[in-house]
Order: structure tokens, then sequence, then C-alpha cells
């Protein structure tokens, strides 16, 4: 009963983790793990989450204003492994977001075989840029990218 109750007072909070400092001149990120992620481990997917110039910095609690890990707090379940590096400014560098996925495969067993790849503005120049530099690592992108505050363009590549 007490393991019945604990479990209902679970949220996606539960489920969102900060990993800071933990790879030599590489990005803070976050992982969050489905909910029925322990069942599933090995066939889960992983979707990287790009975020734009306005969130670039050092504080990690920023890439939670939008996108999928704003999307998770709100109530949506997203099944997959999800990755949202902070980029500290600049463009985004391919060989840093695939150490993050290597160290996050390392440690939360995944089916590295479906790797996708989402940004939006900057991270949508970034999504390219990681797909061209990996294309043998990563399943699918999207990318989205604002050219002006009435008009966007939503763009998909999938690899394969």
């Amino acid at each position: 009963m007490v393991l019945l109750m604990s479990v209902m007072r679970l949220s996606a909070h539960d489920f969102l983790r900060a990993v800071k400092d933990s790879i030599p001149d590489g990005y803070n990120f976050w992982v969050y793990t489905p909910i029925d992620y322990f069942y599933s481990q090995e066939q889960t997917p992983v979707v990287i989450f790009l975020h734009g110039a306005s969130l670039c910095g050092r504080n990690l609690d920023r890439v939670r204003r939008y996108g999928p890990l704003d999307a998770i707090v709100k109530g949506r379940e997203i099944e997959a492994l999800t990755i949202v590096p902070q980029n500290p400014g600049g463009a985004w560098s391919p060989k840093k977001v695939m150490d993050v996925l290597d160290w996050v495969a390392k440690r939360y067993p995944c089916d590295t075989t479906r790797v996708y790849v989402i940004g939006m503005s900057l991270g949508g120049y970034g999504t390219m840029d990681v797909c061209g530099t990996y294309p043998d690592r990563i399943a699918a992108v999207v990318k989205r990218r604002q050219r002006t505050w009435k008009t966007a363009v939503l763009d998909y590549s999938w690899n394969g």
C-alpha cells in the first residue's frame, strides 16, 4: 500500500534530471525518462532538443521555458528518452551534442538507432549541422526556424 501511494505521487518532475559539469568542456543538460522507461529501456528512442539563441547561457533552468521540458512539466507524456542540452552561446557544436548522447547512452539503456534531433531557430541550424556531421547516428531531424514573428518555416528531414 505504501509503495502504491508513493508511485501515485510521482510527477513528471520526478523523471527529470539535471546533469551539470559531467562532460569536460561539454554542455550541461537535462535528461527526461518516460514513465514506462524502466520496462522498455533498450527499445526506448531518444529525442534531443536544441534550443534557440534566447535560451543560451549557463542557467540550465532557462531551457525549461519552451520545448519538450515545458510540455512535460505541463503534463505531456513523451515516450522517448529526452535530452535537452544548454548551449552557453554561439553555434551548436555537433561533437558536443554527440558527447551528451554518448554520456546518456552509457548510463541509460536506449535504442541508439532511433535518435531524433529537434531544433528551433539557432537549434534548427544545429540540428542540420549535427545530422550533416553524424548522418549515420541520426534517424531523423525536425528543424524550425523563425523568420519573423508572423511566419515560421518548419522543415522535416528523414535520414535513410
